[in-house]
């Protein structure tokens, strides 16, 4: 299982257990990585390292970062809940392990969907006029730069396999997520 090695909620490091000691909170996140990936979208000898969910905080500027790479986002009550961001191929999918690895051909489309995660891990719908921007690989032709949806094209084959990246800002923190595509 992976696993929290720190608790979200109280911060007691909790190392190798599935419910953290002093509050109570479960502390696994999801499956094992061989029953996320059980194509291994990576080659022999590459050990492969995933994202759950990564949330910093955004200084007011990024050296190097392009003008407008990050923007701030007036923050609602709703944004407030919002810890990270998933991405999923299935319009409905609210939990779980979210289906952010695909396989396509050449040519192929695929729709992907961004939605929230709060603290608990529990998925939900993202803020209304909460910016999302994308970026992927020279391999995937993205049909949108910003959106909760976009639709990626497999332009070209990719090496091992193409990626895209959402990214959004909520209370200075960047969250970001990956979604891969592996040719078929």
């Amino acid at each position: 299982m992976l696993r929290h090695s720190i608790c979200p909620s109280c911060g007691h490091s909790s190392e190798e257990l599935d419910i953290c000691r002093l509050c109570g909170t479960s502390l696994i996140i999801g499956p094992p990585l061989a029953e996320c990936f059980p194509q291994r979208p990576y080659s022999d000898g590459v050990k492969p390292a995933l994202l759950i969910r990564q949330v910093s905080t955004v200084p007011a500027e990024i050296p190097g970062a392009p003008a407008g790479a990050f923007e701030e986002h007036d923050a609602t009550h709703a944004d407030e809940a919002i810890t990270g961001i998933m991405l999923t191929t299935d319009p409905d999918q609210m939990s779980g392990v979210p289906q952010d690895h695909v396989k396509l051909a050449v040519g192929e489309t695929v729709t992907v969907y961004a939605r929230g995660q709060d603290a608990e891990g529990k998925w939900c719908l993202l803020p209304q006029g909460l910016p999302v921007k994308w970026r992927s690989d020279r391999e995937l032709e993205l049909s949108s730069k910003t959106g909760e949806t976009v639709t990626a094209r497999l332009a070209s084959e990719p090496k091992v396999s193409a990626m895209a990246t959402a990214r959004t800002v909520v209370h200075k923190k960047r969250m970001q997520r990956l979604f891969t595509v592996e040719k078929k």
